[in-house]
């Protein structure tokens, strides 16, 4: 199995390499820092599996997901993140990725969740799994962001990430008024008047391991 890892730090790269090749001799790993380069790779189609982080200044991370599955349907994406899990995982799944770990986590957690993508199977990690029966139960105070549509919250990810609305726009191909819509509507939705208020918020899961 190939394995093609994306993440802009090298030594992030080194670290996932090193426990692969330990936990996971049979597996060969190709690393780039560079989504572009990461890109022409992936189109060679000479890999199995994508093990990636989302963060990348000035890019969508939903879309960039659904643009890898778009030209390469077969592959799985693991998203390997310093990004909240309590935030940003139910969105990422459902944008097609298979499986969401974050850089806070195991090694074994990281292992496992290879393991289970690899064999065609989604990777729920325990305190997600946890959570999900929790809200079916309700049995917990809902998350706030998993109020919002898909759209909106690949916009509150940049409004989180300090982006200003005609950054927003102009990543996403839309015009300034329909971003500052969309943020009306997501500042409604969290209960809160202000941008800032967003961040504080986000801070709240972000800093919440439980």
């Amino acid at each position: 199995m190939t394995i093609l890892l994306i993440d802009n730090q090298e030594i992030i790269l080194r670290g996932i390499e090193a426990v692969i090749e330990k936990e996971l001799p049979k597996a060969t790993c190709v690393s780039f820092t560079s989504l572009k380069e990461g890109f022409q790779y992936i189109e060679k189609g000479e890999c199995e599996l994508i093990i990636m982080e989302i963060n990348w200044q000035f890019v969508n991370a939903r879309g960039l997901i659904q643009e890898i599955l778009l030209k390469k349907p077969d592959l799985s994406i693991i998203v390997f993140t310093a990004s909240s899990e309590k935030i940003y995982a139910k969105w990422i799944l459902q944008a097609g990725a298979k499986g969401f770990v974050g850089k806070n986590r195991s090694v074994v957690e990281l292992i496992n969740c290879i393991k289970t993508v690899s064999k065609g199977d989604f990777y729920l990690s325990p305190t997600l799994l946890n959570r999900l029966a929790e809200d079916l139960l309700q049995k917990r105070t809902p998350n706030p962001f998993d109020k919002l549509s898909a759209r909106e919250m690949e916009i509150c990810h940049f409004l989180i990430e300090g982006y200003y609305v005609s950054e927003i726009a102009n990543i996403m191909k839309l015009h300034s008024s329909t971003i500052g819509t969309h943020q009306h509507r997501i500042l409604k939705k969290l209960g809160v008047k202000r941008v800032k208020e967003i961040r504080d918020l986000s801070q709240v899961y972000i800093s919440d391991r439980s």
